[in-house]
């Protein structure tokens, strides 16, 4: 018994984690506080503990046992994957024609009609798109433009998918395993909505998400030799880079990820990486420098920076109207009173802190003091934890707890479901809104995506959900830590480094969590194809 636990410690630690989220998401869930926890909730917490203790040993077993290591050089296996995978989400572009105008495009298109770059975005991305509608008013036809945008989207992240499939898959051994791998996670890349859909949504998530995957794809074949061509530590550093360039706050969680894989592998004496390492640094500063030099950029707002702060200081005062202020005074010294509701709590949004950010926003008051707010912030929340807790709990609950259905209410159904489907119409873009080319399949689809559909079956529920894949995630890495797999630590750490950003930003969305929603399955694969013994 006691060399069981010994050997299984991090597994039961996770088990118990599991089970304190079901327990706290499902209080949350019925507008309760963590305060109202008793002895009935610990008993159910050991019950659900032995439960997630018997279902991860038996899925750790099932991975050993059927997991061998193989080495295959199946190049037409890359190129099957990428076409199968982009020739199914063809339906899905012409159901949606030419493309899901949405998200932050509003904001991105503003430098194509003659305003500045907001920093807030990916600059990279913004060219990006800027570079198909110029393309769309040279040929006389934005809709040309756009539908070449959503190809090349489609084109890159099948890429990467069909990449990742083949190079994970030549490894494993067990040839029914490896069969069964492929042909599931071709279906899952291809049908699972947030795949196909995201794929023509003009968001910087995806091609961050498609950069990222090769990366630690080309990641492993450093890690898995002990010689290395210098080509997989250039491609790695190429492919590195562009999902620094594309996801604004990535660098740091890169740069942590980095150090760590130096200390766990001891690759300090391996100078290539270290040189790879800085000159990614280096490279992202030197082209950020490039853009703002050469182009009107804004600064990003700095309130963007305190989404948890903004968003329990709110929650404290809605709970406390002892803090709140007159009409003519600000709260906390950053929401101007006269532009909040009488009643504070008419304004917040457990599940989203943008409704709270653009009051900040639109009042201009960007010059708060930063030290001010966090000293502000450590003071009420030492008064009232309990309620920084909870606040902060309801902000993320859709990234922990299974059951969850926050995340695909975030803005309410009047503006989308689960992922924002719709094409908005821009002044500065002389085009109507295209009417859809499969207009029945548009129909399905937006039973799933806006009207949520599928919550109303559980094991769509969960498989749709974002919180199951990082539990996966997790579960792999506890995986990794009781049998002292270090070197899987590396890649598994950059996702949950990244989890940190997701932690301290304003809502938990699909396209936020979509990096662990493609990589679980990857990592699953990964797992298949070591030798345990």
């Amino acid at each position: 018994m006691k060399n069981m636990i010994k050997s299984n410690k991090w597994m039961l630690i996770l088990s118990f984690i599991e089970s304190f989220f079901l327990v706290y998401g499902y209080i949350l869930s019925d507008g309760k506080s963590i305060a109202d926890m008793n002895i009935l909730s610990m008993f159910i917490i050991v019950l659900f503990f032995i439960l997630n203790s018997v279902i991860n040993l038996t899925i750790k077993q099932l991975i050993i046992k059927n997991s061998k290591s193989g080495k295959r050089d199946d190049k037409k296996l890359f190129y099957i994957s990428w076409a199968s995978i982009f020739i199914l989400w063809i339906p899905i572009l012409l159901a949606y024609y030419p493309s899901i105008f949405q998200y932050d495009i509003i904001y991105e298109v503003q430098h194509f009609s003659g305003l500045a770059i907001s920093s807030q975005h990916p600059i990279l991305h913004t060219l990006y798109i800027e570079l198909f509608l110029h393309i769309g008013k040279l040929v006389g036809s934005y809709e040309i433009g756009i539908l070449l945008l959503s190809i090349s989207q489609m084109l890159i992240l099948s890429c990467a998918f069909g990449f990742a499939i083949s190079k994970i898959s030549n490894k494993i051994g067990n040839e029914k395993v490896r069969k069964i791998y492929i042909i599931l996670s071709i279906i899952f890349f291809s049908i699972m909505p947030f795949n196909s859909l995201l794929s023509i949504s003009t968001t910087k998530d995806v091609l961050f998400t498609a950069f990222l995957v090769i990366s630690i794809i080309h990641l492993y074949d450093i890690i898995d030799n002990e010689k290395v061509p210098n080509k997989k530590y250039y491609l790695f550093g190429l492919f590195s880079l562009l999902a620094v360039l594309f996801k604004n706050n990535y660098i740091w969680f890169f740069i942590a990820s980095m150090i760590l894989m130096i200390i766990i592998l001891k690759k300090y004496k391996d100078r290539i990486l270290l040189k790879v390492l800085v000159a990614i640094i280096v490279l992202n500063y030197v082209i950020q420098l490039i853009f703002v030099l050469s182009f009107n950029v804004e600064q990003a707002h700095k309130v963007e920076n305190y989404n948890v702060q903004i968003q329990t200081l709110y929650y404290a005062a809605i709970k406390h109207p002892s803090l709140d202020v007159s009409n003519d005074e600000y709260l906390f010294d950053i929401f101007p009173r006269d532009w909040l509701p009488e009643n504070l709590e008419d304004m917040y949004n457990p599940s989203c802190v943008d409704r709270l950010k653009d009051v900040i926003f639109f009042s201009s008051i960007n010059n708060f003091d930063d030290s001010k707010l966090m000293k502000k912030w450590i003071e009420i929340g030492l008064k009232y934890p309990i309620d920084y807790i909870d606040a902060w709990s309801r902000l993320t609950i859709g990234s922990w707890y299974v059951f969850d259905s926050s995340y695909a209410d975030v803005y309410d159904l009047k503006s989308g479901g689960y992922l924002l489907s719709g094409f908005i119409k821009l002044g500065v873009l002389d085009m109507d809104v295209p009417k859809s080319k499969l207009p029945w399949l548009k129909k399905f689809m937006e039973k799933i995506v806006t009207d949520n559909i599928y919550l109303k079956n559980p094991i769509t529920k969960v498989l749709m959900g974002p919180s199951i894949y990082f539990l996966m995630i997790l579960f792999l890495f506890a995986f990794s830590l009781d049998r002292k797999l270090k070197k899987e630590l590396v890649p598994l750490s950059i996702l949950l480094l990244i989890y940190i950003g997701i932690l301290i930003g304003p809502c938990i969305l699909i396209r936020y969590m979509y990096p662990f929603m493609v990589m679980a399955p990857l990592f699953l694969g990964r797992f298949l194809s070591i030798n345990y013994n």
